[in-house]
């Protein structure tokens, strides 16, 4: 089994049984660890020298969004996950076609969001479910806007379906909801963002493979969605 070679300490990220490394430095490397052979990890070929790098995995696919607001990703490209404008799997990573500005992304299975500076919302990839939130279900292999969202400040993504924190504290959600995941007290798929019904004063979400947890300002942590366990 390889190790990921890192100039300096930082922290390792597991998804699928594969490693994302993140280093808070000046310069990391990516390296293959367990799985690797896809691409998934982007092979030690290249250097990100961005200190505020920001990285997110799905289940087949890495991305990053660098310190000058462009977004790179790599790995399986089947649905357009990589947002290069084609469907081409990438062993090395790519830029994100058209899309400038990010400060955070996210990733679901097979689709991929970026939160932009100006507090709007792009995906792209797979749209079965409309995880785009665009209103369609057609994929797309580069970005496009999530329709009638604003203002926001933190997003994150489950396996099929997005979610969104606004700067006033609600959570709007949109994609596949066939076991309640997106929080708005139905079981309909949703291709444009309905709010999470009774949650105000959050700071933070994220996303499991049927469900989602949210902490709000006053320490709680509230979660919906899949509950057999």
């Amino acid at each position: 089994m390889a190790s990921p070679t890192l100039n300096q300490s930082g922290h390792v990220f597991f998804h699928f049984g594969r490693r994302l490394a993140l280093v808070a430095c000046a310069t990391i490397f990516l390296a293959a660890c367990i799985g690797g052979g896809g691409g998934w990890l982007g092979e030690p070929r290249g250097t990100l020298t961005a200190p505020e790098t920001r990285f997110a995995a799905g289940s087949g696919h890495s991305v990053c969004v660098k310190a000058d607001g462009t977004v790179w990703a790599w790995g399986i490209n089947g649905f357009g996950q990589l947002g290069d404008g084609s469907t081409t799997d990438r062993l090395t990573p790519t830029q994100v076609a058209g899309l400038t500005g990010a400060v955070a992304v996210a990733a679901g299975d097979t689709h991929t969001v970026a939160l932009k500076r100006d507090g709007t919302v792009w995906a792209w990839g797979n749209n079965l479910n409309g995880e785009l939130g665009d209103g369609s279900t057609t994929n797309s292999s580069t970005p496009v806007q999530v329709s009638g969202l604003t203002d926001v400040a933190a997003v994150a993504a489950g396996a099929d379906r997005t979610y969104a924190v606004k700067n006033d504290g609600t959570v709007w959600a949109w994609g596949y909801n066939g076991l309640g995941m997106l929080g708005d007290e139905s079981l309909t798929d949703r291709s444009t963002p309905v709010r999470v019904s009774g949650l105000d004063n959050v700071v933070s979400v994220v996303a499991g493979g049927s469900h989602a947890v949210a902490l709000k300002r006053d320490g709680t942590v509230w979660a919906w969605g899949f509950n057999q366990y």
